[in-house]
């Protein structure tokens, strides 16, 4: 076992439910859309919360925990409320619109 688990474990630490998994998979999935919908590219959405664009995507690509600090801020940046931002496919990105 390492050190990590170990302390982990001493702490009482779990691993997250899979109800928080779901809703932490709604609130990137959200954030995409409204990245997408808004036209914003990570650098300028960055910029809005403000943190580095390289955080922006470890948060996007799920590869760390999302600080509730931060979840504020993000939809503070949207103009959405958080619960919203939790909330699966509130936020849709929109479908490329077809030539005519």
């Amino acid at each position: 076992m390492t050190t990590k688990r170990k302390t982990e474990k001493k702490m009482g630490v779990k691993k997250p439910s899979e109800q928080y998994d779901r809703h932490m998979a709604a609130f990137r999935s959200n954030v995409r859309g409204l990245l997408e919908s808004r036209g914003w590219t990570t650098r300028q959405f960055a910029a809005e919360i403000p943190c580095s664009q390289a955080y922006v995507n470890i948060v996007l690509n799920g590869d760390e925990p999302i600080a509730l600090q931060l979840m504020c801020n993000i939809a503070d940046a949207f103009g959405v409320p958080v619960i919203a931002m939790l909330t699966p496919g509130a936020f849709k990105a929109r479908a490329p619109r077809k030539a005519s």
